[in-house]
């Protein structure tokens, strides 16, 4: 019984990061996004 608890477990963990990413994707500063564009530019 414990194998499937663990599976569900793992996959709702997974699921929460990959939210918590596009949550902090979103808050990033503007001034932080203009710096990683001039970034890719220079190169």
């Amino acid at each position: 019984m414990p194998v499937p608890k663990k599976r569900t477990s793992k996959s709702k963990s997974r699921r929460t990061k990959m939210l918590w990413k596009k949550k902090a994707f979103k808050k990033i500063p503007k001034c932080f996004s203009n710096f990683y564009y001039l970034m890719f530019e220079s190169k």
